[in-house]
């Protein structure tokens, strides 16, 4: 492959016969982090956009997307030999800029070479790949331009010629008829979407900071929004404004103007940009909408409850928890929580294991919405002196989510808590759980076992329940009857029998394990092992050729044997039936998007025993993590499986601290070093490392 300059010379490009050319070369690279490594050309492979140099004993490969610029000195064959010098400019993606004068340049399908000089005047060569690039200027009769990325994530990253416009400028085109420039000749490596809206005359948008009309807002619907991703942006003597992500589709044009009988004018926005406006916009507009229709503050004190049911039947209050239900879960939310705050109600979501405050409203709204929340869990709206529980389900385009919802009176009214359960999330596989190799053989060994307890334990929301579900799915490819008892139960699977406790008659742990015993199963996995009534059948049934899965609120994997002990069961029936015990939590994951180095607190390198000079990583927080710098959850564990010498130390009543000095000789690997792994590797930060160690 070669490249064709304006003058007609080829200029040998990254294929094979530039490695035999620059083969053994000195070959330095600068890397965006300011780092620079130097060594010999060794590989090229440009359909992984990677390059090997080898130097100092050390084999190095580097990703073009890390690199700012390649250079190399004295190694110039194929390169023009006329001293005809020409400017350039060009600009990174991180902003900095690099200009001066070349004897030649040329684009290739990777990048940009230049024929420079060096300081002393000898020639070098430089090749600054393509995904480092924002834009870049060559002198001569064509000006090139190139896009870092085939999207608009990044303002900068766009030619002059294609100009971002925000509200102010949208208006000022509305003004003069939309008529802005005449079509200009387009470079072939422009993206088919950014092409035809530059040669539609459609103006381009970055939503994060534009002032969307609320009035606006109200003329198109947040379904047909969702439908066909768009968002309204404002309106202006009959016509509309509407970012969309195919600013072309002639359907959807024609149905935007049938639905709101305006003229309308397309943008064009990424879809992830419009699917954050309509979040943001969307999910406040019904709260606006149904205050009207809601009585002053009073009416609750009043005794309206009458008047709350007849408001909670209402199309705006339906819409209003509707949206809220759907925002939870286009955030990620596991949970919601609505709960009054003095003369407002608050409402809050919880995103990978940490509340979020998302807005507050009227306290006027209030009964209205938990009477149309009651609705849905088919509770008793008129009952609001005691804490009821209810659950619903729904559907989320082809998913289906379940809905555990919770209700208890409060001095300053009722408190909503809804736990959102998504199988397609919520449903891993033992693989899935992020054991390591070594401890996903273990535990699988540990499942092959006729008889025996297999204990999970941790705090609430430490993921016990994911961890086993995904054990159950495992022995249900096995020919057992499996039967569980949950409170509630969370997930329905299929090929096994799945009971519900219920207090009210007196149907708890205990007596549904007695009546499970009898219908022959081979594996029972009961919810939570509360008491010791619900222990000691555990027990006995674990001793009786049963396999019994379940959890229990312990710190570590070592304590749930002196907690069976607390409850009353022997220590010597505790070393007989236990099998293992996984003790985890669920660390944050840093987002992808925006991480970055991470600043170190003195006292948490001390804590966690870390050398100061270890790096580690943490996202920034940007607007595809809600600007948390997380985004979703993983597990770290620590797998004790109950060797012979456990037992025996078990039964001898040994102490904590002897357990598990034995544990680790024989192999166990403590949660908080698991998770300082997952640290070290860049997967969370050692913030996290601190939040969730174990002493």
């Amino acid at each position: 492959m070669s490249i064709h300059l304006d003058g007609g010379e080829s200029f040998a490009t990254f294929d094979q016969t530039l490695l035999q050319v620059l083969s053994g070369a000195e070959t330095e690279i600068e890397l965006f982090d300011g780092r620079r490594r130097r060594g010999r050309l060794e590989d090229w492979h440009p359909d992984e956009e990677s390059l090997v140099l080898c130097g100092d004993g050390e084999t190095w490969c580097a990703s073009l997307r890390d690199i700012r610029c390649i250079q190399w000195d004295g190694h110039l064959a194929g390169a023009p030999t006329q001293t005809d010098y020409r400017s350039y400019t060009i600009r990174f993606r991180d902003g900095e800029q690099l200009e001066g004068m070349c004897l030649e340049c040329a684009r290739e399908a990777e990048g940009v070479h230049l024929c420079t000089e060096a300081s002393d005047g000898s020639p070098r060569r430089l090749f600054l790949p393509l995904a480092a690039i924002a834009w870049y200027q060559l002198a001569g009769e064509s000006r090139q331009w190139v896009l870092q990325a085939p999207t608009l994530e990044d303002a900068d990253a766009l030619p002059g010629e294609l100009v971002l416009h925000d509200s102010v400028s949208l208006r000022a085109r509305l003004e003069q008829g939309l008529s802005w420039r005449a079509p200009l000749q387009l470079p072939e490596e422009l993206p088919e979407n950014l092409r035809l809206a530059h040669q539609l005359d459609i103006p381009i948008l970055s939503l994060r900071h534009f002032d969307i009309d609320p009035q606006a807002m109200t003329l198109v619907s947040e379904e047909i929004a969702r439908r066909y991703t768009l968002i309204p942006l404002l309106h202006h003597r009959g016509r509309l404004v509407v970012a969309m992500e195919q600013p072309a589709d002639e359907e959807v044009l024609r149905l935007l103007r049938f639905i709101t009988g305006f003229g309308i004018e397309p943008c064009l926005a990424t879809a992830q940009e419009i699917e954050t406006a309509i979040q943001s916009c969307y999910g406040a507009g019904p709260v606006a909408l149904v205050e009207g229709l809601v009585p002053d503050a009073e009416a609750e004190e009043a005794g309206t409850l009458q008047e709350a049911e007849r408001l909670g039947t209402q199309k705006p209050i339906v819409q209003l928890v509707n949206n809220l239900i759907l925002d939870a879960l286009r955030r990620r939310a596991s949970d919601i929580h609505i709960r009054p705050d003095g003369m407002e109600a608050e409402l809050l979501f919880r995103i990978d294991g940490q509340l979020q405050a998302v807005r507050r409203f009227s306290k006027s709204l209030l009964p209205a919405m938990v009477a149309r929340i009651k609705v849905l869990g088919k509770m008793d709206i008129s009952d609001r002196r005691l804490p009821q529980d209810g659950q619903a389900r729904m559907l989320d385009g082809d998913e289906t989510v379940d809905l555990r919802i919770s209700t208890i009176p409060t001095v300053g009214g009722e408190s909503v808590a809804i736990r959102l359960l998504c199988a397609g999330t919520g449903m891993k596989s033992l693989s899935g759980l992020g054991l390591e190799p070594r401890d996903l053989q273990r535990l699988e060994e540990c499942l092959q076992r006729s008889h025996g307890l297999l204990l999970v334990t941790g705090p609430t929301g430490a993921g016990k329940s994911t961890t086993l579900y995904a054990a159950l799915r495992a022995l249900r490819q096995r020919a057992v009857n499996i039967v569980t008892v949950e409170d509630p139960v969370e997930y329905r699977l299929g090929g096994m029998g799945q009971i519900q406790v219920n207090r009210v008659p007196g149907y708890g742990f205990a007596r549904a394990l007695k009546h499970i015993l009898r219908h022959d199963p081979d594996v029972i996995m009961i919810g939570e092992i509360r008491d010791r009534e619900t222990a000691r059948i555990a027990i006995e049934s674990a001793l009786t050729g049963h396999l019994v899965l379940s959890t229990l609120h312990t710190n570590d994997a070592i304590s749930a044997v002196s907690r069976l002990v607390d409850m009353g069961i022997e220590p010597y029936l505790v070393a007989s039936a236990l099998n293992g015990v996984i003790a985890q939590r669920l660390v944050r994951c840093n987002c992808p998007q925006c991480i970055a180095p991470e600043p170190l607190a003195q006292h948490i390198l001390a804590r966690l025993r870390v050398a100061s000079g270890e790096d580690f990583r943490k996202g920034a927080g940007c607007e595809q993590c809600n600007h948390s710098g997380y985004q979703g959850r993983a597990a770290v564990y620590e797998l004790l499986l109950v060797s012979a010498e456990l037992r025996r130390l078990i039964v001898q009543g040994a102490s904590l601290d002897e357990m598990r000095m034995l544990a680790l000789d024989q192999g166990l690997r403590p949660l908080t070093q698991q998770a300082l792994r997952r640290a070290r590797e860049g997967m969370t930060s050692l913030e996290e490392v601190y939040r969730v160690r174990l002493e």
